[in-house]
């Protein structure tokens, strides 16, 4: 998968090689900790901080996910690549589009690796980001 955007015009293209799959990279879990798991929040980004700027609006390697009253969550759809996750608290201010919060947020993260078609689990603990 290209992260990376290319020009394709009216000319013929050669070579080009369109793969499409029923298995999108899965990442659950069940997040724990003292506070209201409810209002909570899942953050899964890059591990690569040139990667926290300059993303565009709706970036395809960064996921908010809402945590359930079981703490439980689920991220779909990623493309295969090194990522951080952590889980927030409600009191947290969120401003993940920030390169400095996710330099934060980083520090308290776990690091997931995703292949192509895989899930993965991530048990996490209820952190407060400042």
């Amino acid at each position: 998968m290209s992260l990376t955007p290319f020009l394709l015009d009216a000319s013929d293209v050669n070579g080009l090689v369109v793969t499409l799959t029923d298995r999108p990279t899965m990442v659950t879990g069940i997040v724990s900790g003292s506070g209201d798991l409810d209002a909570s929040s899942v953050l899964i980004f890059p591990q690569d901080p040139q990667s926290w700027t300059d993303f565009g609006a709706t970036p395809l390697t960064i996921r908010v996910a809402d945590v359930t009253s079981l703490g439980t969550f689920e991220v779909r759809g990623l493309p295969a690549g090194d990522y951080l996750i952590v889980a927030f608290d409600a009191d947290t201010a969120v401003d993940w589009q920030n390169p400095s919060f996710l330099q934060t947020a980083a520090r308290m993260a776990i690091h997931v690796r995703l292949g192509d078609g895989e899930k993965q689990n991530a048990d996490l603990k209820l952190v407060t980001i400042r």
